[in-house]
C-alpha cells in the first residue's frame, strides 16, 4: 500500500512521459524504484522479526494452555475421586 502511495505523490511522474526525455529520466526513474524497494524490503524485515516474535509467544501460550488444562483435568479427577470416598 506504501508503494502505491510513494508512486502516486511522486511530483516526478508527469515528467517521465512528457518533459523529460532519454537515459536521465530512464536513471532516475530506476533510482527512485530501487530506493522504494529498499524501504519495503527493510519494512518486510521487520515484519518478519515481528511474526516470528509472535510465533514464539504463541507457542508458549500454547504450551501454557496445555499445561493448565492437564492439571485441571487432574484436578478436577482427584476432586472427583474425593467425593466418591467421602460416599463411601
Amino acid at each position: 500500500m506504501k508503494l502505491l502511495t510513494v508512486m502516486a505523490v511522486n511530483p516526478l511522474r508527469k515528467q517521465y512521459g512528457t518533459t523529460q526525455a532519454g537515459c536521465e529520466a530512464v536513471i532516475e526513474l530506476i533510482n527512485n524504484l530501487i530506493a522504494i524497494i529498499l524501504e519495503q524490503r527493510e519494512i518486510i524485515a521487520k515484519q518478519a522479526e515481528k511474526i516470528f516474535i509472535l510465533e514464539e509467544r504463541i507457542k508458549t501460550l500454547e504450551e501454557q494452555l496445555n499445561k493448565n488444562s492437564r492439571n485441571s483435568k487432574l484436578m478436577r479427577a482427584q476432586e472427583m475421586r474425593s467425593c466418591s470416598q467421602a460416599w463411601v
